[in-house]
């Protein structure tokens, strides 16, 4: 489903929005967040290669649940936070 270059494109793009979301630094994209959710809710239960640590996700999701509750406009049908 992911290529090798999106693999690692998403990967850096992790990274680096875990840096923002522990600093609480930036603007972040909450396109983007929920992409990388997306990306590692696919590695770890289709694949069950996960490439990212339990907390680390977590900290992702609640960071767009936040973002969510701040701001009700940014919730759409998709979003991982609205699937059971």
């Amino acid at each position: 489903m992911f290529s090798a270059d999106q693999t690692k494109k998403l990967q850096e793009m992790t990274v680096a929005l875990l840096k923002q979301t522990s600093t609480a630094k930036g603007d972040v994209d909450i396109t983007e967040l929920r992409e990388i959710l997306r990306f590692h809710e696919y590695r770890y239960y289709i694949l069950n290669d996960p490439l990212l640590a339990d907390a680390e996700y977590d900290q992702l999701y609640k960071f767009l649940e936040k973002k969510e509750a701040e701001d009700p406009s940014l919730i759409t049908k998709d979003s991982p936070t609205q699937r059971v």
